[in-house]
């Protein structure tokens, strides 16, 4: 036997014994999913997490095993939908904060397709505008947050990190030069998934180089491709980064791509959003 022909039987080999190790972690999954669902009621997000963790101490919730646990609920009607938010069901007026100008004035007109009953607060101050939205419940402000000249605005990225503010919806406008693209975000201090939800962010600083791959892979297995990563370092370590990462949702798979972040990610979901 020529040594190609050993490297390939080896190599055929050890593609046998991973695909009988995935048969075996499958099993094991669906085994897990069918004693924690034996309470008669689909699992929510927090419980289905709770069960994986105690079934599995030493793997991460950042994993591709943990995605495909929620992705098998899902497929089975084990895992509660998220909270749906419907804009029409909308009864009471939300304040929208934003600093005038004619980007902004023409934002809040895209805007209130999305929020219908928007009550128009101008003010001069970002800071200020960021600090009210993250502490009252009923109320929208409008940054910009990057351009396609300069890419991610980093002092706006800044203050939307500093007060968890999470994306609603984002619009596109030109600027006065005729070419400059400016992208304005819709924010509020929680996350609001829709029917019309078609991108989703996380923001978070990987334990290290695996875990961002781990991020990226389950979002795979959930069906989320790839939209957008942004990197920025940390502000008192420039040799570490905090990763955004945008994904497509797929609206087949909408709950369980927000179970898996809702659960995953606890503090770094930072937008589901759609494109206006």
């Amino acid at each position: 036997m020529t040594g190609q022909e050993i490297l390939q039987k080896n190599a055929r080999f050890a593609e046998n014994l991973r695909r009988q190790a995935e048969k075996i972690d499958l099993g094991q999954l669906e085994e897990l999913a069918r004693f924690a669902a034996s309470v008669g009621k689909p699992l929510s997000s927090l419980n289905a997490a709770s069960a994986f963790r105690d079934a599995f101490p030493h793997v991460s919730l950042i994993s591709d095993h943990y995605s495909a646990f929620l992705q098998y609920l899902w497929e089975k009607k084990l895992l509660q939908p998220v909270s749906l938010q419907d804009p029409k069901n909308v009864d009471r007026s939300c304040s929208l904060l934003y600093v005038p100008s004619s980007y902004t004035e023409f934002a809040c007109q895209k805007f209130a397709a999305v929020i219908p009953f928007l009550y128009l607060v101008p003010q001069t101050d970002f800071q200020k505008i960021c600090e009210t939205v993250s502490s009252e419940e009923n109320s929208y402000c409008i940054l910009p947050i990057s351009s396609s000249t300069e890419g991610e605005l980093p002092a706006f990225a800044r203050m939307i990190h500093e007060y968890q503010l999470k994306t609603r919806a984002v619009c596109d406008v030109i600027t006065s030069d005729g070419e400059t693209e400016l992208r304005l975000a819709l924010l509020a201090g929680q996350i609001f998934w829709t029917e019309h939800t078609t991108l989703a962010e996380v923001s978070f600083q990987p334990e290290s180089g695996k875990q961002l791959t781990d991020a990226l892979f389950a979002m795979e297995r959930l069906g989320a491709s790839l939209y957008r990563i942004n990197a920025r370092p940390m502000e008192y370590n420039m040799n570490r980064f905090y990763y955004k990462v945008t994904v497509n949702v797929p609206a087949n798979n909408l709950h369980s791509v927000a179970a898996f972040m809702e659960t995953a990610f606890p503090s770094g979901a930072c937008g589901a959003f759609h494109i206006i």
